[in-house]
């Protein structure tokens, strides 16, 4: 009888047998501490706590934020780093410039400035399938330039998922191409500057703390821009073949009755919107000289000032374990750092391997590609970050293109709801399904490679401090 591998993986990692993953995840650590390597003792506990955080954000057997709790437990208890060292990270620029953006969604999405910028925006230019598709997907992708892709996708859905739902009947096809439209628009955005997810600013922090460099927003920004293009271009013309000729009346009434729910315009939006607008000019004018998790915080401390914000909505709004996640894993990275493991390894590949500089870029790239479909693009990041840059020095190479290479396709997660939350929030509302994101995804899984390729080669090392 043949295996049902599919059954078998579901079953295997249902709640009640979790037991058995996190064993096998431990198991793996002990042994590795019991075997005899050719490494000093801080560097083979590192090594040991690597492997042990790598397998259970593969495996998902903890939420990523418990797993940063284990590695936080095991650094300074197996003696890779002091206690001092490892707690250190939560206190970095980086960690606060994500702080800062988390916070500053929170009055975004309370306000209501963004939900009536997506309605009004809809009723507005969105009169065929066609164009509510396209209008979707636009402003997804608008938003994650922005705001946190994770965050706009749960303030998308209820929008999106009472639009499809009131045009399930009339036009089948309509339902799973907005919520493609809504996850695509997220992880298109959030490729484009530093603030669509915590992927891009633990990059820079593992650049920092490595090399002193930096990359500033502007600079990512322009980085960025090309593959945003293409990878928008590319997603709607997937997204608008095959489309209805006409909007189902039952959700031309529905969207009516959305927009007459709104009301007046509120001095709260007023002022979250001045808030925002100063604090990303600010990034793109005064970033490098203030620092961008200054001016994050600057814009914390404004919004309680001017009142649009308050403590407790912060405290139900902000996913704290993020940062739990994010410091950990700058944690980890400061670890294979310090004990010297990072530089052990980049020598014995460089030894074997005879990498090409190029080549070195383009594999790390593809490698980020492929592996943020199976761990978190965080994940992904703190994995892939610390033996770049261990690499690049030798071979001639900027530490800027390596967290370029590593993070920027570390976002482009487009074939499995596991692999992104925007996937995952995508299918909360039952119209849209597993196989059909993996079989849109593909076509965009494909020109994500080719895209990377190209940025690598023929972009990035022309961009102002790129290079």
């Amino acid at each position: 009888m043949p295996v049902n591998f599919r059954e078998f993986w579901k079953a295997a990692r249902a709640p009640h047998r979790r037991w058995m993953w996190w064993g096998a995840g431990f198991l793996l650590f002990f042994a590795l501490l019991a075997t005899p390597l050719p490494l000093a003792t801080p560097a083979h506990r590192a090594l040991a706590v690597f492997v042990l955080a790598a397998y259970l954000w593969a495996t998902h057997a903890f939420p990523l934020p418990v797993t940063g709790l284990v590695v936080l437990f095991l650094l300074p208890t197996t003696g890779a780093l002091s206690h001092t060292e490892t707690y250190a990270h939560f206190a970095s620029p980086a960690v606060m410039f994500v702080l800062g953006a988390l916070i500053l969604a929170s009055p975004v999405m309370r306000s209501g400035l963004s939900s009536r910028v997506a309605l009004m925006t809809v009723s507005r230019f969105a009169r065929t399938p066609r164009r509510l598709v396209f209008v979707i997907f636009s402003l997804a992708t608008l938003f994650s330039l922005f705001v946190n892709e994770h965050a706009v996708a749960a303030m998308m859905f209820p929008i999106v998922f009472e639009l499809a739902y009131s045009a399930r009947e009339e036009a089948p096809r309509l339902p799973p191409r907005l919520f493609l439209a809504m996850a695509w628009g997220c992880i298109v955005g959030g490729t484009g500057t530093l603030l669509g997810g915590a992927r891009a600013p633990l990059a820079m922090g593992f650049l920092q703390t490595t090399t002193g460099e930096t990359l500033g927003f502007v600079e990512w920004s322009l980085a960025a821009f090309p593959a945003v293009l293409v990878l928008y271009t590319t997603s709607l013309l997937l997204l608008l073949r095959e489309l209805p000729g006409t909007l189902p009346g039952t959700l031309q009434e529905e969207l009516s009755r959305k927009v007459a729910a709104l009301g007046n315009f509120t001095a709260r939006e007023a002022r979250t919107a001045g808030i925002l607008l100063l604090t990303v000019f600010l990034w793109t004018t005064a970033g490098e000289r203030w620092g961008l998790d200054s001016i994050a915080l600057l814009g914390v401390i404004l919004s309680f000032a001017l009142r649009v914000i308050s403590w407790r909505e912060i405290e139900e709004d902000v996913n704290w374990g993020i940062i739990i996640m994010y410091g950990s894993a700058m944690a980890l990275g400061a670890s294979l750092e310090m004990t010297g493991l990072t530089g052990v390894l980049a020598s014995t590949l460089l030894e074997r391997l005879h990498l090409h500089p190029g080549l070195f870029l383009l594999g790390l790239a593809f490698l980020s590609l492929v592996l943020t479909e199976a761990v978190s693009n965080v994940a992904t990041v703190a994995i892939l970050m610390p033996l770049g840059l261990a690499l690049a020095h030798p071979l001639g190479v900027s530490g800027k293109m390596v967290a370029l290479a590593v993070a920027y396709p570390a976002g482009l997660a487009f074939l499995l709801p596991i692999s992104t939350p925007a996937l995952a929030i995508a299918t909360g509302g039952n119209l849209l399904f597993p196989r059909q994101i993996l079989l849109s995804g593909i076509v965009m899984k494909l020109v994500s490679f080719l895209v990377v390729g190209s940025l690598v080669f023929l972009w990035w090392p022309h961009v102002p401090g790129g290079g």
